[in-house]
């Protein structure tokens, strides 16, 4: 550094009060980063001979562990780097880098998660709470670890080649040596162990407590500002649970829940909802929508069909054993579960599970780009009471997010349950309804005082259907004499003179302004055209189902409407009225 003393001891009591410095310009949290870059600036530059530093902070009454590495940047040992290959969690102080890893437990922590080759030798704790250092003896593989392979890549954006240039220094025997103070430890490492630099370390852990302390007011200060944040984005998507009226808002529900997840910083690759039972599930699949009034794309939902469960495995084939860990994590109780794909088995998944849904619902039901990348994806299923959300992503999201993710889940599991409640009534004014438009329509049968009155009932009958939201075209009343082979049809259209057409045939009738009914006596040899003896063929089939499914192609709908109607052949194959 810049500033030199004339003894060791002012050189020491210099480099101490430059991490107390570091340690006062911090205002947030993640700054605790440039506060041990500093530190471990300072122990080389007091001479200390050592490839890295771990510090390591105990949150004891949340029981939470703060984990740091901090050492030399990959060019220091001639590897063609720059710091822009770096990940954001990374900060730089010249030559040296510093990264704090995931919060863990002090169980975790323990166990020795995190732990890189040779950086940190676990303590025992009963000796750390007296102050006294503590050195061990390890011995470092030459090629290293997978862990610290990784930590390489996942940080400083290394190639595995590159990683392993790094490597060989490492290797050998090294004492390692964890010095002690009251919020946590450093560790460092040396090939022959010196007592002196556990005095020039603890004096340094004197400047770095102030930061701790800091950190943890910072920390408290982000927390609470998150967790106002937090509440404010589920109180929105409750409101708009409570807002509903109608069933088909539920997904304009699910897509509030994932704006606002993805607006607290979440990646979201892939988003979805499931809704199950004991037997099936339903799936609704999202993509993004770009919206004028937004200012970032909103997840738009398409509710997808209800499939069994045995015929989701099914599906799946080689790659069941994805549901089967969902379903058995559901089953347990377990607030969420993640389940790791390679790209290409998360491509294949999706890909069948979108076929078998199209399958089922006969059409698309969720437009999705299966990305040809080569990266690893995360599946996470979080569980509410009556189904789960789904957050598919690069990258795992870390225990805090899942935690925020179970709140927005038990959200949309109180917006689902006034889903249902809705559907109830819905369901109860659609059979009042229907109830309603039978007894009008048995009204007019009873009304009746001739034969042609049932042109009326016709008329009724269409004008209901089309009112409770049957979209037909045309319906028809056919009485067949099964012993002549004769029928006669009482036929109810949309009115065709509101699409521009005259119909000239004499004994068409305009119930209404929306409808004409026209009667027809179908027989073999008489009347009907050619397309009503098609029909008359296919009535007369013994096996007739409940429901005949029927194709009409454009030139039997032309042919049609010139025959009944007599309408006008020009023109008439483009008119809209057809596509009706």
């Amino acid at each position: 550094m810049t500033d030199t003393g004339d003894t060791p001891r002012e050189k020491l009591d210099l480099a101490v009060e430059r991490v107390r410095a570091a340690a006062l310009e911090m205002r947030v949290t993640d700054d605790l980063r440039q506060v041990v870059a500093v530190v471990f600036r300072e122990m080389v530059d007091l001479g200390i001979e050592t490839t890295s530093a771990t510090i390591t902070f105990f949150d004891r009454p949340v029981d939470s562990v703060f984990h740091y590495v901090a050492n030399f940047c990959p060019n220091h040992a001639d590897v063609d780097w720059s710091p822009d290959r770096a990940s954001g969690e990374v900060v730089f102080l010249g030559d040296v880098y510093a990264v704090g890893l995931p919060t863990m437990t002090q169980a975790d922590f323990l166990r020795g998660a995190n732990a890189l080759d040779g950086q940190i030798v676990l303590p025992d704790l009963a000796t750390w709470d007296v102050g006294i250092p503590q050195t061990f003896e390890t011995n470092t593989v030459p090629g290293g670890s997978n862990r610290t392979l990784e930590f390489l890549g996942l940080y400083l954006g290394l190639t595995e080649a590159e990683s392993r240039m790094l490597l060989p220094p490492l290797a050998g025997r090294w004492s390692v040596t964890n010095v002690p103070f009251r919020s946590g430890m450093i560790g460092y490492r040396e090939r022959q162990h010196s007592p002196e630099h556990d005095e020039i370390v603890a004096e340094l852990a004197r400047g770095i407590e102030l930061g701790f302390v800091r950190f943890l007011d910072f920390r408290r200060l982000e927390q609470q500002n998150r967790e106002l944040t937090v509440q404010n984005a589920l109180e929105r998507v409750r409101a708009r649970a409570l807002t509903m009226r109608e069933t088909e808002e539920i997904l304009e529900v699910a897509s509030a829940v994932y704006q606002e997840f993805e607006g607290l910083g979440h990646e979201i690759g892939f988003a979805g909802v499931g809704i199950f039972d004991r037997n099936g599930f339903e799936y609704w699949g999202a993509k993004k929508v770009d919206t004028d009034e937004a200012d970032r794309p909103e997840w738009g939902f398409l509710a997808g069909p209800w499939v069994s469960l045995e015929r989701w495995r099914q599906a799946l084939g080689p790659l069941n054993w994805i549901s089967d860990l969902q379903l058995d994590a559901r089953d347990r109780g377990l607030p969420h579960c993640i389940v790791r794909l390679s790209a290409a088995d998360n491509r294949e998944s999706l890909r069948r599970s979108l076929a078998l849904w199209e399958e089922e619902a006969g059409r698309r039901v969720i437009d999705y780009s299966f990305s040809e990348g080569d990266e690893d994806t995360y599946r996470h299923v979080v569980f509410h009471a009556h189904g789960h959300l789904q957050v598919i992503a690069n990258s795992e999201l870390s225990e805090d997010a899942l935690s925020e993710a179970s709140r927005f889940a038990e959200v949309f599991g109180f917006a689902y349950s006034r889903f249902l409640e809705l559907k109830a009534a819905e369901d109860s004014a659609r059979r009042r309804a229907i109830e309603a438009a039978a007894e009008r329509v048995r009204a007019a049968a009873m009304a009746m005082n001739s034969p042609d009155d049932l042109r009326d009932v016709a008329g009724m009958l269409f004008t209901e259907a089309r009112s409770l939201g049957i979209d037909t075209p045309r319906v028809c009343i056919n009485f067949l004499d099964p012993t002549s082979g004769q029928w006669q049809s009482f036929n109810t259209n949309l009115n065709p003179r509101n699409y521009g057409l005259e119909p000239t045939a004499a004994d068409i009738y305009e119930y209404s302004e929306e409808a004409i009914t026209y009667v027809r006596d179908v027989g073999e040899g008489r009347g009907g055209g050619s397309v009503g003896r098609r029909e008359l063929e296919r009535l007369k089939r013994a096996d007739m189902p409940e429901t005949l499914p029927y194709t009409f192609t454009l030139e039997m709908a032309v042919e049609y409407v010139r025959e009944q109607y007599g309408v006008a052949t020009e023109g008439l194959a483009t008119n809209s009225y057809l596509a009706e």
